[in-house]
């Protein structure tokens, strides 16, 4: 019986604090423009402006779009390839699916659930060249943590660390010109250290500090989420019926029957 309420109490304990221990997609708001064409006709028809606008005007293409060889996952969803263990989901393509940052200016995407977290990472590119981005996580308390400074964001057309996903296509948005020419473009996975857990994350922040005409853009957030705290009279009531059921062991244990004798 005492082994039993050990036990009980430990379940009680320590369940609040079991999560998965791998990055799972964060909702956000935020994006600016569709950079990525779908649907049918032109590219221009489905997407608000070029990734790599001052070169040939360069979008990204869903599969199945036109004659594109390629393309990202129709349903949005990627597992890095750089740690298979994290899944990122693209926003939808008819909409703004896209954090685009132009010349030495910052955006910001808000979570639809602020939350706890041990550990975020995010999706992105850059355009017309390398960029350079400043990352600051903001707390719902008002506080805010500057938690990667002056990071290269590679081109898409680049090599870099931690390629989440490769080979997509990239197709001009005036005349369906497709530039299928694998492994490009690339997006890559930019993990995100200290993480207060015990602040609720509400908003991110990225900082493009050097200009140079790149152009960067962020696609997709992760995390690993610790649930919610749980009051203490919140657990009363399991704790009473692992009680219960403790007993109803223990007497059944306990318990001695006649000898039945042929």
């Amino acid at each position: 019986m005492k082994r039993c309420i050990l036990i009980s109490f430990a379940v009680l304990i320590l369940a609040p604090v079991v999560h998965a221990q791998n990055n799972t997609p964060i909702a956000v708001t935020g994006f600016n423009h569709d950079l990525v064409a779908n649907g049918t006709g032109w590219a221009s028809g489905s997407t608000t402006t070029s990734f790599d606008h001052s070169y040939n005007n360069n979008v990204f293409y869903v599969e199945g779009f036109g004659s594109g060889q390629y393309g990202l996952p129709a349903d949005g969803s990627i597992v890095s390839d750089a740690n298979p263990e994290n899944s990122y989901q693209l926003a939808g393509y008819d909409g703004p699916n896209s954090l685009l940052i132009i010349g030495t200016n910052s955006g910001s995407l808000h979570l639809r659930r602020p939350g706890r977290f041990t550990d975020i990472s995010f999706l992105a590119s850059s355009a017309q060249g390398v960029s350079q981005l400043s990352v600051i996580l903001h707390y719902t308390d008002g506080t805010h943590d500057e938690v990667l400074t002056g990071v290269s964001l590679p081109d898409w057309f680049h090599d870099g660390p931690n390629i989440a996903i490769q080979g997509l296509g990239r197709v001009r948005r005036n005349n369906n010109v497709f530039d299928d020419r694998y492994p490009n473009p690339k997006i890559f996975e930019f993990l995100i250290p200290d993480v207060d857990p015990e602040k609720v994350l509400e908003r991110i922040t990225f900082d493009k500090i050097t200009d140079g005409g790149s152009r960067a853009g962020i696609f997709a957030i992760s995390g690993n989420r610790l649930p919610p705290p749980v009051p203490f009279s919140g657990s009363v009531i399991p704790l009473v019926l692992l009680l219960m059921l403790c007993w109803i062991l223990s007497s059944f244990s306990r318990r001695t029957f006649p000898v039945v004798r042929a």
